[in-house]
């Protein structure tokens, strides 16, 4: 124990400056990387699917993919909502349903609810209320 004890003393300054680059790369490097872009069929909104940094990898390390979802309207670059950190590793492939029940789901864990659907000229339609009674 004493002659590992000598040579952390002997070395603490190269000890310091490791741990110093270590939390550098952590802390100061926490971005996550855009790794795809699905665009809606109607082109009015897009998923862009990001891996997560380093931070988020390390909370995560259960995930065998860990990333997150973003959802933008085209029309104006209208930020709509993020998701939490989900695995992707079954499979990640968007369901646009905005129009029959004003969601959007992206593989089993991840549902953006109250996104409105967008007419061909590019107006933004009311959400659909799925539990309303249908007009006849």
């Amino acid at each position: 124990m004493d002659k590992i004890m000598v040579v952390l003393c002997k070395h603490k300054g190269k000890l310091l400056i490791i741990g110093l680059a270590v939390c550098a790369a952590v802390f100061l490097y926490p971005r996550s990387r855009l790794e795809s872009v699905v665009a809606s069929p109607d082109g009015s909104y897009r998923l862009e699917y990001y891996d997560v940094s380093l931070l988020q990898w390390l909370m995560n390390r259960d995930k065998a993919d860990p990333g997150f979802v973003r959802l933008y309207r085209n029309s104006g670059n209208q930020y709509m909502g993020e998701s939490e950190v989900v695995d992707f590793f079954l499979g990640a492939d968007p369901m646009w349903l905005m129009a029959q029940t004003g969601e959007v789901s992206v593989g089993r864990d991840i549902v953006f609810k109250g996104v409105p659907p967008v007419n061909a000229v590019g107006e933004v339609m009311k959400v659909p209320n799925p539990t309303a009674p249908a007009a006849e």
